[in-house]
C-alpha cells in the first residue's frame, strides 16, 4: 500500500478513530498490529511469514541471552540470532546478485544460476536491521526484552516505518507500545501537516524530478535484472547529464524525506514518536557532516553497530581507515544488490577517510569563517552529488560515462533546465527554513483560521493523492 495513494488515505482514517475509540492498551496494540500486516499484506501476503520469523527468531533470541548466565552461550545465541536475520535478507536480497556475478565470473550462463521466482520483499533491509538492534541491545544489557510477543510483533510491522524506516531502537519504540496514547488535536494537526507537506514533496518534486533523471540514466533495475543497460547518455550533452545528476540529487532527497515526512506524520497523529531522519543534508560541509545529517537512523545504526563494533578509531590510523571503508562498503551493500552501490559506498568511504585524515570533524558550520564554509560547502556538495551518480546508474561503466561525459564539456541533446531551478529553490529553502522558525513559532492564528487550513490541505491530499505518482525509491531497499 503506497503512502501516496487513496487507498492509504482511506486505511489511516479507518485505524485512527478505531485505535483511539478502543480502551484498553493490547487492544489497542492488537489493531496495530491487524492493520501493520493488512498494510503489508497488500505488497505481498507470503511475504508476511518472513516478518513473523523476524519477530519469533528476535523474541525467542532476545529472551534466551537476557536469562542466560552463561557468557559462552549468549554470545552463540547472539551470533545464532544475527546469521539468522541476515541468512534471510541475504537469499531474498542477494543471491540473485552473487549468482549472477559469479556466473559472469567464470564465463558461464547465468540462467541456470539465477533464480526468477524470488521476490525481493519490501522494507526487508529495514526491520531486518530493526530486529537485530534490539536483539542485540538486549545482549549488550542497554534493555530487558519484553514478555510481551504482540508488542514485539508490533515493534517489527509497525506500519509507518515498516518499509523505508526510519529504523527504529527498541529502546526508543518498544516503551511507547505501553504508552496510553490520548487523543490531542495539536498533535493531530501537526502530525497531518507534517504528513501532507511530505505527500506534497514527494508528488511535486520528487516525481517531476525523477523523469528528469530517467531521461538521462533510464530505468534504476538492476543490471542482473535488466540483462544490460538501457541508457542513451552518449548521446546527451555534458550540460544534460549534468542536470540528470542534480536531478536525482533532488529527487533521493525529496523522495526519501518525504516518506519519513509521512511515517512521522501519521505516527505522531496515533501518539508516537520517530526519530528525524534528514536535516539539510545539502548543506554539509564535509562528508563526515552529510553523514550526520542524512539517513540519519541507518548512519548511527552502522556507527553502533558495525564501525564500533570493529574498532572505530580505538586502534591506529590504518584500522580506524579499514574500519570506515568496511562499514561504507557494507553499508553500500545494503542498500541494493548492485556492485554500483559497493562503488558508492567505497567512495563515501574513501571520503570520509580523506575528511579523517584532514581533521574535518563535520562541526558546526556556524564557527567557519564565511569564505571557508562556503568553500567546504561546494566542494562537499559536488562530491555528494558524483557520488549519486553511482547509486543512480544501473553499472559502473554507466556511471564512469556520465561522469566524462559531464567533464567533457561536449554538446548534444539536453533536457533542459528545470533541475537547475529546483535545486536553487530547494537550497534556499533549507537556508532560510531556521531563520523562519522562530519567526513562525510568535505568529498565533485564530483557532478557526487553522482549522480551516487543515480542511483545505485535507482537499489538497484528497485532490493529489489520486493522480499518477512513482513508487517511493528506498522501497526497493
Amino acid at each position: 500500500m503506497l503512502f501516496n495513494s487513496r487507498h492509504f488515505l482511506l486505511f489511516v482514517f479507518l485505524v485512527v478513530p478505531l485505535y483511539f475509540a478502543s480502551r484498553k492498551q493490547n487492544t489497542r496494540n492488537a489493531l496495530l498490529l491487524a492493520a501493520s500486516y493488512y498494510f503489508y499484506m497488500v505488497f505481498s501476503i507470503p511475504l508476511v511469514g518472513l516478518m513473523m520469523w523476524a519477530t519469533l527468531l528476535n523474541y525467542v533470541s532476545a529472551r534466551m541471552i537476557h536469562f542466560s548466565r552463561d557468557a559462552r552461550k549468549r554470545a552463540l545465541l547472539l551470533v545464532l540470532s544475527v546469521m539468522g536475520n541476515l541468512g534471510v535478507l541475504f537469499f531474498f536480497k542477494y543471491y540473485n546478485f552473487f549468482a549472477f556475478s559469479l556466473a559472469s565470473l567464470c564465463g558461464a550462463e547465468s540462467n541456470g544460476w539465477v533464480l526468477e521466482h524470488i521476490m525481493l520483499p519490501m522494507g526487508i533491509s529495514f526491520y531486518t536491521f530493526q530486529t537485530m538492534s534490539y536483539t542485540i541491545d538486549v545482549f549488550r544489557g542497554r534493555m530487558k526484552p519484553t514478555e510481551s510477543l504482540l508488542d514485539m510483533a508490533l515493534y517489527v510491522s509497525f506500519f509507518p516505518q515498516l518499509v523505508a524506516g526510519p529504523i527504529m531502537r527498541g529502546t526508543d519504540l518498544m516503551p511507547q507500545f505501553r504508552e496510553y496514547h490520548y487523543l490531542n488535536l495539536d498533535r493531530v494537526a501537526s502530525g497531518f501537516r507534517l504528513a501532507v507537506f511530505g505527500l506534497a514533496k514527494k508528488s511535486f518534486i520528487a516525481d517531476p524530478m525523477g523523469d528528469f533523471a530517467t531521461m538521462v540514466f533510464g530505468t534504476n533495475t538492476p543490471a542482473w535484472r535488466l540483462g544490460g543497460s538501457t541508457d542513451c547518455i552518449s548521446e546527451l550533452s555534458s550540460l544534460a547529464i549534468l542536470m540528470g545528476t542534480w536531478a536525482f540529487t533532488i529527487q533521493i532527497y525529496c523522495d526519501f524525506s518525504a516518506y519519513t515526512d509521512i511515517a512521522r506524520g501519521v505516527a505522531r497523529i496515533l501518539g508516537f514518536r520517530l526519530m528525524r531522519n534528514f536535516d539539510r543534508p545539502y548543506l554539509a560541509t564535509s562528508i563526515r557532516d552529510f553523514w550526520r545529517r542524512w539517513h540519519i537512523s541507518l548512519s548511527t545504526w552502522l556507527r553502533d553497530y558495525l564501525y564500533i563494533p570493529l574498532g572505530g578509531n580505538r586502534k591506529g590510523p590504518f584500522r580506524t581507515y579499514a574500519n570506515l571503508m568496511i562499514t561504507m562498503i557494507l553499508g553500500g551493500l545494503w542498500h541494493g544488490a548492485n556492485w554500483t552501490f559497493v562503488a558508492w559506498g567505497t567512495l563515501h568511504g574513501m571520503l570520509l577517510s580523506c575528511d579523517r585524515a584532514m581533521g574535518h570533524d563535520g562541526g558546526p558550520a556556524e564557527q567557519m569563517p564565511a569564505l571557508t564554509r562556503i568553500v567546504r560547502w561546494f566542494v562537499t556538495f559536488n562530491l555528494v552529488c558524483v557520488s549519486w551518480i553511482f547509486f543512480r546508474a544501473t553499472t559502473i561503466g554507466e556511471a564512469w560515462e556520465a561522469i566524462y561525459g559531464i567533464v567533457s564539456l561536449r554538446g548534444g541533446k539536453d533536457i533542459g533546465y528545470t533541475p537547475l531551478c529546483v535545486l536553487a529553490g530547494l537550497l534556499a529553502f533549507q537556508v532560510i527554513t531556521p531563520r523562519l522558525a522562530p519567526i513562525a513559532r510568535r505568529w498565533h492564528f485564530p483557532v478557526l483560521s487553522r482549522w480551516i487550513c487543515y480542511v483545505l490541505l485535507l482537499l489538497l491530499v484528497i485532490l493529489y493523492t489520486g493522480a499518477p505518482s512513482a513508487d517511493f525509491l528506498y522501497f526497493q531497499f
